[in-house]
């Protein structure tokens, strides 16, 4: 059950093109504190979200993602990454980041999803997909 994060050619040519303008590392720091481009996303209550606000959102995922090549540096980095993806969920989820000894992301792996009032996780299901490896 692997979800593989990866960036195919046109999400490539939208960082290329957006990236004179845009520092995708400055804009996952702004999600993960919580600043204004995550607040967009929520902006509207119980799933009336305009369909621009929804194409936004997955344009951002989509910039968001790290590439192969790129090293996340920060938890700040990370909490970026996954807050765009995570943000809007309705139950809780664990998911797990492996990373190579070079810190580049390899896998985004979901071990568990919650119920609606309660949350067990076994603490071998957290090591598993990175042991794999």
């Amino acid at each position: 059950m692997s979800t593989k994060q990866r960036t195919p050619d046109s999400s490539r040519q939208l960082r290329e093109a957006l990236s004179p303008y845009l520092d995708l590392r400055t804009l996952r720091k702004i999600a993960a504190q919580g600043g204004d481009v995550q607040r967009a996303f929520h902006a509207e209550a119980h799933g009336n979200i305009p369909a621009e606000v929804r194409a936004l959102s997955g344009a951002l995922s989509v910039l968001l993602r790290p590439t192969s090549r790129q090293s996340i540096t920060s938890p700040e980095e990370m909490a970026g990454l996954l807050m765009v993806e995570m943000g809007s969920l309705e139950q809780e989820e664990l998911k797990v980041v492996v990373l190579n000894a070079k810190n580049h992301v390899m896998d985004i792996v979901t071990v568990y999803r919650g119920t609606i009032n309660s949350s067990a996780v076994r603490v071998a299901e957290v090591f598993k997909e990175a042991l794999r490896r």
